[in-house]
């Protein structure tokens, strides 16, 4: 009798632990945090706000602005492989001045911070940018 309540007490045991995962609730995985994000977000919490992406860009315009000129011409657009910059000649007179680079950068968040809370989160990047302009 003792050995059959100790074989009745484990095999409750087995079926009680082995069924708590079915009432957790599904927790959807959020996407990976991109390189990419991770260099943007300097303060390291866990959004890049609208400083963050204009210091951003003002790094990526130098970068692409060899000739120090103070803006981007045909030539040096070449380099940028992420595109980003494409949309900003706005006058298009074939050269990106720091003005029109901030002015597509700001555009650029204001369209992508979904909930309009003034920094775009991982999720946001993840549905929005990275389909559209590759850092």
């Amino acid at each position: 009798m003792l050995k059959l309540c100790k074989v009745l007490i484990l095999l409750l045991c087995v079926i009680l632990f082995s069924s708590i995962n079915i009432f957790a609730e599904a927790v959807p995985a959020l996407p990976a945090v991109a390189p990419e994000f991770q260099s943007i977000d300097v303060n390291n919490d866990a959004a890049i706000n609208l400083d963050e992406i204009q210091t951003y860009q003002a790094k990526k315009f130098a970068e692409l602005d060899k000739d120090k000129s103070g803006d981007i011409d045909t030539e040096e657009l070449k380099a940028d492989d992420s595109k980003m910059f494409q949309k900003a000649d706005k006058d298009t007179d074939g050269k990106i001045t720091k003005d029109e680079a901030e002015s597509q950068f700001t555009e650029y968040f204001n369209q992508f911070d979904n909930n309009k809370d003034a920094k775009i989160d991982n999720q946001e990047y993840s549905d929005n940018w990275k389909g559209v302009i590759y850092f």
